[in-house]
């Protein structure tokens, strides 16, 4: 009779344990009920937020295909290089249907760059008039030109998407960056680069237009001037 009271003692006592045990979890989760639930919509934001660029990221890369080809000029994305072969297109566009084109090419370890002067009629991307001329050898040499740039982050910029450097402006105009390697395409666009900007990618771009500027002599290329 002692034993199975002792035993029932003992579990009534284990049961008993159990209870505020549990209730110890309820008290915890019932301090912070909407804890699991912000988590939820903090990664679903953040999933939606990654679509949503994406999308952006995809429908630019459709607008530049689309407006490569009003420019008579390859689609650079769907370009084959070979392992040391490159491109780098970059447009400084004003809001008042104009845009300046410089191309930089290396292929078969042979550099060449293009400029050119575009207009487009009012409200279209349909290419109304263009100059277009070879650039001579940089200032530099077309090597060490190519170091400065590249140590300014050219290949390895984010497009402006993430970090929210595409504020709309419609009376602003913008740069837009297409570079091709054999292992990658890229394409990010900026609003107003200056030197004086918050963000580090904005400052590096005007770094790398004003570079060109300089080694070619196209003081229009210049982030400090509008584009006429």
């Amino acid at each position: 009779m002692k034993k199975s009271l002792a035993i029932l003692i003992l579990a009534g006592s284990m049961l008993s344990c159990v209870s505020i045990n549990d209730q110890n979890k309820t008290s915890i989760v019932l301090s912070n009920p909407n804890a699991n639930q912000e988590k939820f919509y903090d990664d679903l934001f953040k999933k939606n937020k990654l679509k949503e660029i994406e999308k952006e990221r995809n429908g630019l890369k459709d607008y530049v295909a689309e407006m490569s080809k009003n420019e008579r000029l390859s689609v650079l994305k769907e370009a084959k290089f070979a392992q040391d072969d490159l491109e780098i297109r970059i447009r400084k566009q004003s809001a008042w249907w104009k845009t300046r084109l410089f191309i930089l090419k290396k292929v078969d370890d042979k550099w060449s760059a293009e400029y050119q002067k575009q207009v487009f009629y009012d409200g279209t991307k349909k290419l109304k008039s263009v100059s277009k001329r070879k650039l001579n050898e940089p200032e530099s040499g077309w090597e060490i030109f190519w170091q400065k740039i590249a140590d300014e982050q050219l290949l390895k910029l984010s497009d402006g998407l993430e970090n929210n450097g595409n504020d709309p402006c419609p009376d602003c105009g913008d740069y837009l960056i297409e570079t091709k390697t054999a292992e990658n395409y890229s394409i990010y666009v900026y609003t107003t680069p200056s030197s004086q900007s918050e963000l580090y990618e904005a400052r590096q771009i005007s770094k790398i237009s004003n570079i060109i500027a300089e080694e070619f002599k196209l003081n229009e290329f210049n982030t400090e001037t509008s584009v006429e």
